[in-house]
């Protein structure tokens, strides 16, 4: 089983836990590393925003690392922050299936290194989450980035524990991998676009295995020491996955 699945949209993510087996109750005292998902109006159902929790504190209230955050208040933003919230807040909780705490800690560690980046175009320092996601610049209520952001977090720390996301219930997922080449499509190249996107940026995520695509898989196989054929079989899929920056 994966971590957490891929996506941009809250309620899937949620969701994806309970199949999982891995949702915890709102009522439930969670975990340094669990994913935490928020109604604000504390009716505990909607899934209305997201984050990491950091730690328990002794008055019960949560400390947190979220994406579209206010840089200035307890609001949505731009921003990646570290907030205080209320258990009444809560939804619930996703536990991803740490192997170990050092595991944990690795993807903690790395979710605190953003605090502070800015998403929103104007005035931002990067737009590195959405655009690893969508493939382009965006912004805006539209776009909202909460969950791209825990997302993030879970695939760029791949590199520290070789796991990747998967869908799927819970126990064991096994997920088949197609060699990939100039003219394949779908939504492995898309996969596979946003690894390129992530490690060398400059890549449209478009589902189609073009040119660009093909001289992006080229040039990473040499920086990883593999065959630079533009073909994306087995070796380069794994060192891919096991070496996500």
């Amino acid at each position: 089983m994966g971590l957490i699945t891929l996506t941009a949209n809250c309620g899937i993510a949620d969701d994806w836990f309970a199949r999982a087996g891995r949702r915890i109750a709102w009522t439930e005292t969670p975990q340094r590393g669990d994913v935490v998902f928020f109604d604000f109006g504390g009716g505990h159902a909607k899934r209305s925003h997201v984050g990491l929790v950091e730690r328990v504190n002794a008055n019960g209230s949560l400390t947190t690392i979220e994406g579209n955050t206010s840089v200035t208040s307890q609001d949505n933003g731009g921003a990646v922050m570290r907030r205080t919230r209320w258990r009444y807040q809560v939804t619930s909780y996703g536990r991803p299936a740490y192997a170990s705490d050092a595991e944990r800690e690795a993807y903690m560690q790395l979710a605190a290194e953003q605090i502070g980046t800015k998403e929103v175009p104007s005035g931002s320092n990067k737009v590195k989450y959405n655009t690893w996601y969508y493939g382009r610049a965006v912004s805006g209520a539209a776009y909202p980035w909460c969950q791209v952001f825990v997302c993030w977090v879970f695939l760029s720390g791949a590199k520290a524990n070789g796991k990747t996301t998967t869908e799927g219930g819970s126990g064991k997922v096994t997920v088949t991998l197609d060699t990939l080449q100039q003219g394949s499509q779908g939504a492995q190249v898309k996969t596979l676009q946003r690894i390129l996107y992530a490690r060398l940026g400059g890549i449209a995520v478009d589902g189609i295995f073009g040119p660009a695509t093909r001289a992006k898989v080229i040039r990473v196989q040499r920086q990883l020491g593999l065959c630079d054929d533009g073909i994306v079989g087995a070796n380069t899929w794994t060192a891919l996955l096991t070496q996500m920056v």
